[in-house]
């Protein structure tokens, strides 16, 4: 029994550190994808700039300005960049902004806490961060109509636990869902039917655990909050 259950925390180990790196390579894939965007849409727009300079139009410069500050505003919304402090999850923020700014998801985030508050690992906060937001894109993206899905990231302390809330308006979860959905390989992708929860709930369910923490869930109405809570006096185990 006990080389079963060692056998079993290494395996849990060892696809908690494959779903870090697989988050790691999406948050990689969507930096990309979004940098190569941004590279073609501002060539287009000096191509258009240009043009307009060489234009004998009187009044070109009132209408190039008010075409670089339309640009400067669209910027504004897809590229916005945070203080979390820590300097990883704001990378990892502003990547997730600029994904939902393309799905036409409203993306909301707060700190009222910030994550220097808490000794937790770069890489897992990456991995319970991304894993949550991903599922809310994905659950949005399912059920709402485009243009009115809400997400929020949101993060405050309270009697010495540091709290993440990851909030989208995808609507309730299934009852018999909810009660599995932290389970090892549980996901709901298969059914169609069903809002896509589960993908990657357990890894951050262990990785949470590891610091003395917990996940909770709350789902009603049209809303769906994850809440990750943790100690705040919880020590990296450095070793």
């Amino acid at each position: 029994l006990v080389i079963e259950y060692m056998e079993r925390e290494k395996y849990i180990e060892d696809r908690s550190k494959l779903n870090v790196q697989r988050q790691h390579s999406r948050n990689m894939e969507q930096a990309v994808d979004i940098l190569r965007r941004e590279r073609h849409e501002f060539l287009n727009h000096l191509n258009v700039i240009c043009a307009m300079l060489s234009s004998d139009a009187d009044d070109k410069e009132i209408k190039i300005k008010q075409y670089m500050n339309k640009i400067l505003g669209n910027m504004s919304k897809s590229c916005v960049f945070y203080n979390s402090g820590n300097v990883f999850v704001d990378g990892l923020l502003t990547i997730k902004n600029s994904v939902a700014y393309d799905k036409k998801i409203r993306f909301d985030v707060s700190f009222d806490a910030g994550f220097d508050l808490i000794k937790v690992q770069d890489t897992d906060l990456i991995s319970i961060i991304g894993n949550l937001i991903d599922n809310a894109i994905e659950a949005v993206e399912q059920k709402v109509p485009k243009g009115e899905g809400v997400i929020s990231v949101y993060t405050f302390s309270c009697d010495q636990y540091f709290f993440i809330s990851i909030t989208d308006n995808a609507g309730p979860i299934d009852e018999d869902v909810k009660k599995r959905m932290f389970e090892d390989k549980f996901t709901t992708k298969q059914n169609s039917k069903s809002v896509q929860r589960g993908s990657g709930l357990y890894i951050v369910k262990f990785i949470v655990s590891g610091y003395g923490g917990e996940i909770m869930v709350q789902s009603e109405d049209i809303y769906t909050e994850f809440i990750v809570k943790i100690p705040m006096n919880e020590s990296i185990d450095e070793g």
